[in-house]
């Protein structure tokens, strides 16, 4: 009897705890299911996978302004259909720039000379967001004047003042003037200051120059072509940014392009100035005249002799000069209205016949 009693009360414990072994086995079974579900296809417990990019996906900055930008990006994927970009400044997302359901975004308010990393994050119905599309940086330019209707119309950099800090100079066709904008050394640069390249009563119109010392002081002067005046303007530096009043010559019909260096042999420095010539008819018609280029040659105080004439070529726009065949002589190169010519050297002022020519379409 005692035995029986035994296994009749042991039956109860012996089925209560297979039904505890079978709910723990469900238990960590669901554990681990969820445990091999990916994290990173959920925003949140319960929540559809979040959207991502296709695998080219990029993000482009165009038309960047001193207070604008556009950012432009593809489509991104998800189940549910993606209801928002939301594009972000900086590594984290606590500056947002701007939402859209659009692919492309006109940024507005930006600071200018404000350097921006920026990326952009798609957004599903449930709040899930991509990993950002990142990867584009870009500032927002200042903008300078170089005065009111100024019309500049080349550039260049040196450092006129002397003081190991690149400076900007423009040729401001409508003023007549060389515009100098002296760098600060980060980044920023102060207000414009006008040197005239002439005085002629209908303006001047300068197009192109150069910058060189052409006095031996070691402060950098300028040569600039003055297209209305058809004059050659020098301009010699002071060193301290500050430059002296203009040294006008007769140059070419139509002058358009300067070049400076020592085209005969010489220790100074000499000019070159091209021009468009005499009767140019609207492109792509060819001139009906050849204009001749002009040779100064410089005596070594920023003064120049009386100059003599080159065949050129026609509609001539600009020129730079360099030993294109390692004689040693400077040559010129010449870009025009069609196509740029090469003219050789002589190493005594004077240049071949170019080596390109205006052919028809």
């Amino acid at each position: 009897m005692s035995l029986n009693w035994g296994f009749t009360m042991g039956q109860p414990r012996l089925k209560k705890a297979r039904r505890s072994m079978r709910t723990l086995l469900v238990v960590a079974m669901v554990a681990t299911l969820v445990a091999a579900v990916p994290t990173s296809s959920y925003a949140a417990p319960g929540d559809s996978p979040r959207p991502t990019w296709p695998d080219t996906a990029s993000l482009t900055v165009t038309n960047v302004t001193d207070t604008g930008a556009t950012l432009s990006w593809p489509a991104a994927l998800d189940a549910g259909g993606v209801t928002a970009y939301n594009v972000y400044a900086g590594a984290d997302n606590t500056t947002l720039l701007g939402t859209t359901a659009n692919l492309t975004i006109n940024l507005t308010g930006l600071t200018p000379g404000t350097p921006y990393t920026v990326h952009v994050e798609a957004a599903d119905a449930d709040g899930n967001e991509s990993e950002p599309l990142t990867g584009t940086n870009f500032s927002a330019p200042t903008t300078y004047t170089t005065g009111a209707s100024s019309n500049p119309y080349s550039i260049k950099l040196a450092d006129f003042d002397e003081d190991g800090d690149m400076d900007i100079a423009v040729a401001n066709e409508t003023d007549s003037e060389i515009g100098i904008l002296l760098g600060n050394g980060d980044g920023t640069f102060g207000a414009v200051q006008g040197w005239s390249t002439g005085a002629d009563v209908d303006g001047d119109g300068p197009k192109n120059f150069v910058v060189a010392d052409l006095n031996g002081d070691t402060d950098l002067d300028i040569v600039a072509a003055n297209e209305y005046s058809e004059t050659v303007a020098v301009v010699l530096g002071d060193g301290d940014g500050t430059f002296q009043g203009p040294t006008t010559f007769a140059g070419p019909i139509g002058t358009h392009g300067v070049a400076v260096g020592s085209f005969d042999a010489g220790t100074t420095l000499d000019i070159v100035a091209v021009g468009w010539g005499a009767d140019v008819p609207p492109p792509p018609l060819p001139p009906t005249t050849t204009n001749g280029g002009l040779f100064f040659p410089g005596v070594g105080d920023g003064t120049f002799g009386a100059s003599t004439e080159f065949v050129e070529g026609p509609s001539s726009h600009e020129v730079v000069a360099a030993d294109f065949d390692d004689n040693g002589d400077l040559d010129l190169a010449i870009a025009d209205l069609e196509d740029a010519r090469v003219l050789a050297g002589s190493g005594a002022g004077t240049f071949g016949s170019n080596q390109g020519c205006w052919s028809p379409e």
